[in-house]
């Protein structure tokens, strides 16, 4: 009787654990792909300044000769 007590204890606490367990998933999950689009984001404007001040460089060269 008491053991089958505890397991329905165990098992009451499980079930709100694991509903916690979802909802932070949930929460990590959505933060994860917001960095990874900011991420990118950043990559692509980064690659596009960079590609700017090349050519930026290279015509300043250009003129100093």
């Amino acid at each position: 009787m008491q053991l089958t007590k505890a397991i329905a204890d165990l098992r009451a606490h499980r079930e709100v654990e694991v509903g916690r367990a979802t909802k932070w998933n949930a929460e990590e999950a959505r933060i994860e792909n917001a960095y990874k689009a900011k991420m990118t984001e950043y990559a692509n404007r980064k690659a596009e300044y960079d590609k700017d001040k090349a050519e930026y460089d290279k015509a300043n060269f250009i003129k100093r000769q």
